[in-house]
C-alpha cells in the first residue's frame, strides 16, 4: 500500500520480506539431509505470512516470488536448476503463489483498516480538544450530571424530579462553573449532589426547580433544563 513516510520506511517492509525469505531458505537447506526433496515450501510459508502481515500486498508478493523461485531452484530435482521434471513442481509453485497473493491481500486490508482507525482516532482527539477548548473558554457555567440508575420517562413528572434530586451527581464541569460557586477549580465540585446545584422552589412545590441563590447571579440558568409537570 502507498506510504507517506521517508523512502527508507517505504522500502523497509520489502527488505524485511527478503531477509525473512533468505533466513527461511537457510533453515530449509539445513533440513535437506532430513527432508530431501519433500516439503520444499515448509519453511517458506512463515516468511510469506510475515511479509503479508507487516507489509501488505507488495512485500507479500515479493516474498512469494522470491520463495517460489528459490524453492524451484534448490529444493526440486534436479537441484540447482529451474528445469523441473513433470507437473508437480509447477503446480506446487502456482498454489504457493496463489496462497501468497491471498495472504498479501488480507494483510493489505488489515493495514488499510489500521490506517483508517488511526486516522479516525486522531480526528476524534482533535475534535475533543477543540470542544474542550471551546468549553473552557466560555464564561457561562457548563456542567453535566449523571445518575447511577436510569429514570423511567413514563413515571409522573414529580416522581422523576424526586429521583433526580435523590440520585443525580455532578459528573463534570469547567473551571468557570466552579468559580461561580467560589471554588478554585472544577475538580473540587466533583460528585456534588443535585440539591447543591439546583434547589426546589418553595412557591411552586416539589415539581419545579430553580438555581440556588449563589448561582443566580450568573447566566448558569441557561445551561439547565427546568423540569415541570405537563
Amino acid at each position: 500500500m502507498p506510504r507517506t513516510d521517508s523512502p527508507l520506511n517505504r522500502f523497509a517492509p520489502y527488505l524485511l520480506a527478503l531477509t525473512a525469505v533468505l533466513l527461511m531458505v537457510a533453515v530449509r537447506i539445513l533440513l535437506t539431509p532430513v527432508l530431501g526433496y519433500e516439503l520444499p515450501y515448509v519453511t517458506l510459508f512463515p516468511a510469506m505470512f510475515l511479509a503479508a502481515w507487516l507489509g501488505g500486498l507488495g512485500p507479500a508478493v515479493v516474498a512469494t516470488a522470491a520463495s517460489a523461485g528459490l524453492a524451484l531452484y534448490l529444493f526440486f530435482p534436479p537441484s540447482m536448476s529451474l528445469a523441473t521434471a513433470g507437473s508437480v513442481a509447477p503446480l506446487g509453485a502456482a498454489l504457493f503463489i496463489l496462497t501468497g497473493v491471498a495472504a498479501g491481500w488480507l494483510g493489505e486490508s488489515r493495514l488499510r483498516a489500521q490506517v483508517r482507525a488511526e486516522t479516525a482516532a486522531r480526528e476524534a482527539k482533535k475534535s475533543e480538544e477543540r470542544y474542550r477548548a471551546l468549553i473552557e473558554q466560555t464564561a457561562e457555567g457548563v456542567w453535566r450530571i449523571e445518575l447511577p440508575e436510569p429514570v423511567a420517562i413514563d413515571l409522573p413528572a414529580a416522581e422523576q424530579i424526586d429521583r433526580f434530586y435523590a440520585l443525580a451527581e455532578l459528573a463534570e464541569c469547567h473551571d468557570a462553573m466552579a468559580h461561580m460557586y467560589g471554588l478554585e477549580s472544577a475538580w473540587k465540585t466533583m460528585h456534588w449532589c443535585a440539591p447543591w446545584l439546583v434547589v426546589r422552589s418553595p412557591k411552586q412545590g416539589s415539581t419545579c426547580s430553580r438555581l440556588s441563590t449563589a448561582a443566580k447571579r450568573w447566566p448558569l440558568y441557561q445551561s439547565m433544563v427546568q423540569l415541570t409537570p405537563s
